[in-house]
């Protein structure tokens, strides 16, 4: 069974798919070989983990950003929740769920597409307001606009980031419209 992040502790087994957020090879304190150290993580958060076994193999068989398989052991050390990894491959096949890895946004998507088609229909430009509508009549970029993330990370890395950016920049340059006429 999946389990998110933010619902392991110590003690439990991991069976899961998270995205690989970091990794760096790390020389063993023994000073002979690397162990592997990595950021894993879903929609509710972040997790570190450590390969020990396979360590080259693992480290150039995945790639940040990939959505991989991972099993293992949930442990605490120093304080620290992090899994001990046995086995971890990329997941390149796979068709992976956005809503799984990547949090929502604070709009939700109808009611952002109502606020961006009530900002085209306020817009006194003839021409501009006939561009806007039918460039958003294409579902398929709709959809997109609407559940796309504005970056991959930091600023409205969410499903819906994008149009909340937009919607934001728009209201911005309504106020300071208003505030020139």
């Amino acid at each position: 069974m999946e389990v998110f992040i933010e619902q392991l502790k110590p003690g439990q087994e991991v069976n899961g798919a998270y995205v690989l957020k970091s990794k760096k090879l790390l020389p063993l304190r023994s000073g002979t070989g690397h162990y592997l150290a990595v950021a894993l993580g879903d929609k509710t958060g972040q997790i570190e983990g450590r390969v020990w076994d396979s360590v080259y193999e693992r480290h150039y068989s995945c790639r940040v950003g990939d959505v991989v398989r991972v099993q293992g052991q949930v442990e605490e050390y120093n304080g620290i929740v992090q899994i001990n990894i046995s086995s971890m491959s990329a997941c390149r096949d796979i068709e992976a769920d956005p809503f799984k890895f990547i949090p929502s946004g604070k709009l939700n998507p109808e009611s952002a597409r109502d606020k961006l088609f009530s900002i085209i229909a306020s817009l006194h430009n003839q021409h501009l307001r006939e561009l806007l509508t039918l460039i958003l009549s294409d579902d398929i970029f709709l959809k997109k606009l609407l559940m796309s993330p504005a970056a991959k990370r930091n600023h409205q890395a969410t499903i819906g980031g994008l149009i909340e950016h937009s919607l934001g920049i728009a209201g911005a340059a309504e106020q300071l419209g208003a505030a020139i006429n």
